[in-house]
């Protein structure tokens, strides 16, 4: 299962590598349209992580990307653990822009200015992690770190910018600020590949898991 699937994004490359079936749960009705537009031959379904509609142990495993910053609590965490059978895994992965070249970490600035302004939960504050650390009902949680790289011009880079979620939904004179900083920052680049001008953003993906326990609380 893909849970917090979005508009399916993670879901594609899940099904991709699997090669089998992926339930897709999402609340938000916007993005389940999106993502059976995209992907039509998903299986979509409304859903919370505090309440997924599914029978216990209904999973092999359960995957998060992008999103358990958003709804850690103890609450998910026991729903989870609900629907995973015995054994079964639990991964979550984020992509982080890797702030070690200047013009990335300025560009974080921006962002994080943003971020903070709306009072968004983050990965990189660590809070999520507390929910693991008071439970029992998974097993430790272990993680690896991928190193890639997203390429693009300069209008590809300023959308992806733009859809960040609590970016995207700022008003209209707050986001033509936002892009005008992001512009700025990606004009002054010189180019860095040779194949279609494209400008390379460094990444690297965090990826963690665990496994079901049989105690629980």
């Amino acid at each position: 299962m893909d849970l917090g699937a979005g508009t399916g994004k993670f879901r594609r490359v899940l099904r991709r590598i699997l090669k089998s079936s992926v339930f897709a749960v999402e609340p938000v009705p916007a993005m389940r349209r999106i993502l059976a537009q995209m992907v039509p031959d998903a299986d979509v379904v409304a859903g919370m992580a505090e309440r997924i509609p599914f029978r216990n142990s209904s999973f092999d495993a359960v995957v998060i990307a992008q999103a358990f910053h958003w709804f850690s609590s103890s609450e998910s965490l026991k729903e989870i653990h609900r629907v995973l059978r015995t054994g079964g895994g639990l991964g979550l992965v984020w992509n982080v822009r890797d702030s070690s070249l200047s013009w990335v970490k300025e560009l974080n600035k921006v962002i994080d200015r943003y971020a903070r302004r709306k009072k968004i939960p983050r990965y990189k504050s660590g809070s999520w992690r507390d929910q693991f650390a008071n439970s029992n009902l998974f097993s430790r949680l272990l993680e690896k770190k991928f190193d890639f790289v997203q390429k693009g011009t300069q209008e590809t880079m300023l959308d992806r910018f733009l859809s960040i979620s609590y970016i995207a939904s700022l008003e209209e004179k707050q986001r033509e600020a936002f892009a005008s900083e992001i512009r700025k920052i990606l004009a002054r680049l010189s180019v860095t590949s040779q194949e279609n001008h494209l400008i390379e953003l460094p990444y690297h993906a965090d990826v963690y898991w665990c496994f079901k326990e049989i105690a629980s609380r």
